[in-house]
């Protein structure tokens, strides 16, 4: 079948979304971060490492032509939130992770970053942005209708691990880097 498009066409506004739109961006240095799109903004799930995978996903954000309403963070690990500084400029949005998540960023930025700039040069961001809002273990919080529960899970792969569930349809766990923690064993 063939369709033809005019410009009226192309002008008329999509219909808002019903359920959440999960998009997946992958920066350079295999740093995943996710942006849950809703009817009328965006949430993202943990910020990257470097200044041009932050800028990156700052434009990915851009590009879907919403607002980004929240952050939140599973883990104190720079790839996870060292990019939270460009995705946010400019922006009044709240940056949210459970107090043990929120500690470990802060005790641990300064010595990150006497290890990791040397490598990343330039690449690494000179100003980082720390969470604004601690949330309590199996806390829920809703944006724009999507609704996410935070769990805390203490040390794991960091010092102090969390995930979040996305309730409804599609329901979605965003555990940063847990499962990379995890021991597989051959019962055989």
């Amino acid at each position: 079948m063939l369709y033809a498009l005019t410009t009226a066409s192309l002008l008329v506004p999509k219909p808002p979304l019903k359920e959440p739109t999960i998009h997946r961006y992958t920066g350079g240095f295999f740093e995943n971060a996710y942006l849950i799109e809703t009817a009328h903004g965006v949430i993202v799930v943990d910020a990257t490492l470097t200044e041009s995978s932050s800028k990156g996903l700052r434009a990915k954000v851009d590009s879907i032509g919403k607002p980004l309403l929240a952050v939140l963070l599973t883990h104190g690990h720079p790839d996870h939130y060292n990019g939270l500084t460009n995705l946010l400029m400019g922006r009044n949005v709240p940056v949210l992770a459970t107090a043990g998540v929120d500690s470990v960023i802060r005790a641990n930025d300064a010595a990150k970053e006497r290890q990791w700039r040397p490598t990343f040069k330039e690449e690494w961001p000179a100003k980082r942005t720390f969470p604004s809002r601690i949330v309590r273990d199996g806390e829920s919080v809703t944006f724009d209708g999507a609704t996410f529960t935070v769990h805390a899970l203490g040390p794991g792969e960091s010092f102090n691990d969390s995930y979040w569930v996305l309730r409804g349809s599609p329901d979605a766990a965003f555990i940063g880097d847990r499962v990379s923690a995890l021991v597989l064993v051959d019962a055989a």
